[in-house]
């Protein structure tokens, strides 16, 4: 039998022997859905899930879906439907379930052992790709606490050791207390370094010059890190057609006319159902959003869920004290995007900016819009 490599990514104390890790490779997703989920929904869900395991550079070779009102207690899915999971698993030789939903460790240990393969929920596979896109130590950092929190409440609940193909994983119990104080006293290290960090970003935001402020914030992908590029001239922002392209906050100055200017800022984009240990750790790296004069919410007009991304935003800034800020909504992706939609979108908003960041469509009323805002 071929050895399994370890990934690069690997989060301090995460469960399972580090000589197998997490394969990753060929991935079961797997959704429970309430009985009054409509089909377009759920296969928006579907199609989301999707790309984020695209985005960990997993591929997704299976996947099902179950309607059920209240979760199973040991399951999440019903136990029959458990057993047909695992005979996928082997049919397509998965390595790997990720549910869309978040799972109790009983439930995890449970489906593990029913399945032979990894179990992820939603919540888990979100933080490895954070850890993956994190660059500066300071996302790194918000990363690991908000891994860290998301931990702590699993960690004492399930003592009995997971069964997995090819060994056991899971926690010893003799060693279980010990991993909790050091996990909690990680917790707090990490926890003031941010904390000194938030700190000293407040002091640069207070140091900086008379020029208004503005910030970028939507739904990942929406094209946030392209506009700021075209905006300032410049290429030098990351920028990529995958979900959390970018993690830390960028800062830019983009001129508005011949004698003004704004320092124009990119955050980490927002997601349905975003892990609210994510939304904790991360205060200090939306700092900027929350500190600005002007939020821009920057919306993909071509997406076919774009009400519920919009929603997503929205309550995701409301969680973050920034609801009721100078807010200006700018749709971006209009090239991509048919007449009848445009249409619709101008009714529906009509002080709202259609901007194509690609193209480079729609940047004068932009401009004019920042200025009136400021």
């Amino acid at each position: 039998m071929p050895q399994i490599k370890s990934p690069a990514y690997h989060f301090p104390d995460r469960s399972g022997p580090k000589e197998l890790g997490t394969p990753f490779q060929r991935i079961v997703v797997a959704q429970l859905l309430a009985p009054d989920v409509p089909p377009l929904e759920a296969e928006d869900r579907l199609e989301e899930i999707t790309r984020l395991v695209e985005t960990m550079e997993g591929e997704v070779v299976g996947n099902i879906s179950q309607r059920k009102k209240i979760p199973h207690r040991e399951f999440c899915f019903g136990p029959g439907k458990a057993e047909v999971i695992g005979k996928l698993c082997e049919e397509v030789e998965a390595d790997t379930v990720v549910f869309d939903a978040a799972l109790s460790p009983t439930q995890i240990s449970n489906l593990e052992y029913e399945t032979g393969s990894h179990v992820m929920d939603r919540t888990e596979l979100i933080l490895e790709i954070f850890a993956r896109r994190a660059k500066s130590s300071e996302a790194k950092l918000q990363v690991e606490l908000a891994y860290l929190d998301y931990i702590h409440p699993k960690m004492g609940k399930d003592k009995q050791p997971r069964a997995y193909r090819g060994g056991v994983r899971g926690f010893a119990e003799s060693s279980l207390d010990k991993k909790i104080r050091a996990a909690r006293s990680r917790a707090d290290v990490v926890r003031k370094k941010i904390d000194k960090l938030i700190k000293q970003k407040e002091g640069r935001i207070k140091h900086r010059d008379d020029r208004p402020t503005v910030a970028l914030v939507g739904y990942t992908n929406a094209g946030k890190s392209t506009l700021l590029n075209s905006l300032s001239s410049g290429d030098d922002v990351y920028a990529d057609d995958r979900l959390f392209a970018t993690l830390d906050t960028t800062t830019r100055r983009v001129f508005l006319n011949q004698e003004k200017s704004a320092l124009v800022s990119d955050t980490v984009g927002f997601i349905r159902r975003l892990p609210h240990e994510l939304v904790a750790s991360f205060h200090s790296t939306l700092a900027e959003a929350l500190s600005a004069k002007l939020l821009v919410h920057v919306a993909d007009a071509s997406s076919p869920i774009l009400r519920h991304q919009m929603e997503a935003v929205e309550q995701t800034l409301q969680e973050l004290g920034a609801g009721d800020r100078n807010l200006l909504l700018v749709f971006n992706k209009v090239d991509a995007t048919g007449r009848e939609e445009l249409d619709y979108l101008n009714d529906r908003y009509p002080d709202a900016v259609m901007v194509s960041a690609k193209k480079k469509t729609g940047f004068d009323q932009l401009r004019e819009s920042f200025l009136q805002r400021l």
